[in-house]
C-alpha cells in the first residue's frame, strides 16, 4: 500500500506540481497543536500578512510547528524520493473578507506544505493552484487532518475572499538538498526553534495553565520520538 501511495504522489507531483494527503494527521496531534496555538498565540508577535491585508494575521517560529516542520521532512523525502531541508514555518489566522492574490513563493519556499488547524465547515475556503498566473486553477479543499504539498516557488496559488469568521492555517516550507536554493535552509536563521529544552523555557502567561502545558510538552515529545522511529502514511 505504501509503495502505491508513494508512486501516486510522485506522479501527481511530476504532472501537476502538487499532491494532497488525506487524513494524514491524527486527531491526537491536531488536538495538541490546537491547544498549543490557543495557549501561546497571545504571546507571539502577529503581523498583518503583507499579501492579504489587515484581515489576516501571521506569525513565525512557533516552536511546536517548527518541530512538525522538522519531523515532516522525513515523510516528504519518502514521498518524493528526494532530500528536502526545512526552512521555515508560519501560522496565518484569517477572518471575514480575507483573500490572497495569485502568487508564487520566494526562494526559501521551494516546496510548500499547508494544513488547516481551525476551519468552519459551513464556510469552506479552498486553496487554488495553477501552473499559470491567469489560469482558472484547481480548488483544493482541505479538512482537518489533510495536507497539501506543492511547488511553492513555481505553482501559482491564491484564495478567493473568505466568507467565514475564522480559519487558521499552518504553512511549512522546504528547499531541496543540493539544489539551487539550499542556502536558504532554516531561512538563513542558523537553526529551527525545535529544541525541547527551549520549548520548556517558554512559560505560559497564567499559572493555571502550567499543568496542561507540562502535559502537552510531554505528549509532544513522545509523539515526535515515536514518529522519528517509525514513519508511515498515517502521520502518528
Amino acid at each position: 500500500m505504501e509503495d502505491i501511495i508513494n508512486k501516486k504522489n510522485r506522479q501527481q507531483w511530476d504532472t501537476n506540481g502538487y499532491f494532497v494527503c488525506r487524513n494524514l494527521f491524527s486527531d491526537k496531534l491536531i488536538d495538541i497543536l490546537r491547544n498549543y496555538y490557543q495557549l501561546f498565540s497571545e504571546s507571539h508577535k502577529f503581523k498583518t500578512c503583507p499579501i492579504s491585508g489587515e484581515s489576516t494575521l501571521q506569525a513565525r517560529r512557533f516552536v511546536i510547528f517548527e518541530s512538525i516542520l522538522d519531523v515532516f521532512s522525513l515523510y516528504l523525502n519518502e514521498q518524493l524520493d528526494s532530500q528536502y531541508l526545512p526552512t521555515l514555518s508560519n501560522v496565518r489566522e484569517s477572518h471575514l473578507t480575507s483573500s490572497f492574490p495569485a502568487h508564487t513563493d520566494r526562494s526559501a519556499c521551494e516546496v510548500t506544505c499547508s494544513f488547516p488547524l481551525f476551519v468552519e465547515k459551513s464556510h469552506p475556503w479552498p486553496l487554488y493552484l495553477a501552473k499559470e498566473a491567469n489560469a482558472k486553477g484547481t480548488p483544493i479543499y482541505l479538512n482537518i487532518g489533510d495536507l497539501v504539498v506543492f511547488k511553492g516557488h513555481e505553482i501559482f496559488h491564491w484564495r478567493e475572499p473568505y466568507s467565514g469568521s475564522r480559519q487558521v492555517q499552518v504553512q511549512m516550507h522546504y528547499v531541496q538538498q543540493g539544489g539551487k536554493f539550499e542556502k536558504y535552509r532554516y531561512d538563513e536563521q542558523g537553526e529551527l526553534a525545535v529544541d525541547m529544552q527551549k520549548l520548556k523555557l517558554i512559560k505560559p502567561k497564567q499559572a493555571r495553565d502550567k499543568i496542561s502545558y507540562a502535559n502537552m510538552i510531554s505528549k509532544l515529545q513522545s509523539i515526535l520520538d515515536t514518529n522519528l522511529q517509525s514513519m508511515n502514511h498515517q502521520f502518528i
